[in-house]
C-alpha cells in the first residue's frame, strides 16, 4: 500500500491511537537501545521534554497523562482543541511523530524511537511520588524503574514534563532534598501532635494556619519493590526559617510533628535500598 506524508497535518483528535505502538515489541526493543546508550554514562541523561498537550496528543487523553499542570485542564473545550492541533504540529517538525496517508484516505502514524521508548518507560509502575506545592503552585517530582537506571519526570505548575534517565546516587539524593526544601540548615519544628482528621473532613483552622505558614508541602508517597508492596505515604512540610515537619498516617487522618530532616532522608535511603 502506498502511503504519503500529509500536507498538512490533521486534526491532533484524527491522530490514529499511538498506544498499541507504545505496547509493541518494537518499543521494548527501542528502551533497550535507549538504556545501553546511557548506561556507559555516569552522568544524569536528559531524554526530552514535553507539554500536557503533547503528552494528551499521543496518550490519546489526559487521563493517561497525569500528573498534570494547571493551564491545559483549565482551557475552555475549543482552546483544548487548539491547544492539541499546535502540539501535533510541534510534534511532527520536530519529526517526533510522522503521520502519513494511504490511498484511501487513511491516516497511519509513525514514532521517532527515542520518543517510543520514553513514552514506554513512562507506562512503568510509580516507585515513587512527590507533589510539593509552593507560593509557585505545584509540582511534580516522579521516578520509575528503567532496566538498572530511572525514569525521572518533573512536572511544572504549567504543564512542561522533563524526562531525564537517572542513578540513586548522591547527587539524586541531593536533587531529591531540593524537591521537598530541605536546606542544610532545616532542623526539626516545634509542631507537635496537629491532627488533621480524614475521611473528606475539612482540616481544622490550626492546620489551615500551619500549612500557610510553610514554604514547601511535599506529599510523599515511597513504593516499595513487589506486586503487592503498599507504598509508605507522608507528608513534608518546611518553613521559612527550615523548620521541619512530617504528617504521618493514623487512622484515615494525618499527625503532624516535628521531624529532623535526616530522619526524612532515612526514609528515602530505606526506600532506595529495597531497590
Amino acid at each position: 500500500m502506498t502511503t504519503t506524508p500529509t500536507d498538512t497535518p490533521p486534526a491532533a483528535d484524527d491522530l490514529p491511537d499511538l498506544r498499541p505502538i507504545i505496547a509493541s515489541d518494537e518499543a521494548a526493543q527501542a528502551v533497550e537501545e535507549v538504556l545501553a546508550e546511557y548506561a556507559k554514562s555516569s552522568d544524569t541523561s536528559h531524554l526530552g521534554s514535553l507539554t500536557d498537550e503533547e503528552l494528551v496528543v499521543l496518550m490519546g487523553g489526559i487521563e493517561a497523562v497525569e500528573p498534570v499542570g494547571q493551564w491545559y485542564p483549565g482551557l475552555g473545550e475549543h482552546p483544548q482543541r487548539v491547544s492539541r492541533a499546535t502540539a501535533l504540529r510541534s510534534l511532527t517538525s520536530r519529526e517526533e511523530v510522522i503521520v502519513t496517508q494511504d490511498a484511501e484516505g487513511d491516516l497511519s502514524a509513525r514514532v521517532s524511537r527515542r520518543l517510543m521508548a520514553l513514552l514506554r518507560m513512562r507506562f512503568e509502575p510509580v516507585g515513587l511520588s512527590a507533589q510539593s506545592m509552593t507560593r509557585q503552585g505545584p509540582s511534580w517530582y516522579v521516578l520509575r524503574r528503567a532496566g538498572d537506571l530511572w525514569l525521572r519526570e518533573v512536572v511544572t505548575a504549567q504543564g512542561f514534563h522533563a524526562f531525564d534517565l537517572v542513578r540513586l546516587d548522591d547527587d539524586e539524593e541531593l536533587f531529591f532534598r531540593g524537591i521537598l526544601g530541605l536546606l542544610d540548615h532545616a532542623t526539626a519544628s516545634s509542631v507537635d501532635g496537629l491532627r488533621q482528621p480524614g475521611g473528606g473532613a475539612p482540616a481544622p483552622g490550626e492546620v489551615m494556619t500551619f500549612l500557610a505558614r510553610q514554604r514547601n508541602v511535599t506529599q510523599l508517597a515511597l513504593v516499595p519493590p513487589g506486586e503487592d508492596a503498599e507504598p509508605e505515604a507522608c507528608v513534608v512540610a518546611v518553613d521559612e526559617q527550615g523548620g521541619t515537619t512530617v504528617g504521618t498516617v493514623e487512622g484515615d487522618g494525618l499527625v503532624y510533628a516535628g521531624t529532623a530532616p535526616q530522619d526524612v532522608l532515612e526514609r528515602y535511603r530505606a526506600w532506595r535500598g529495597a531497590w
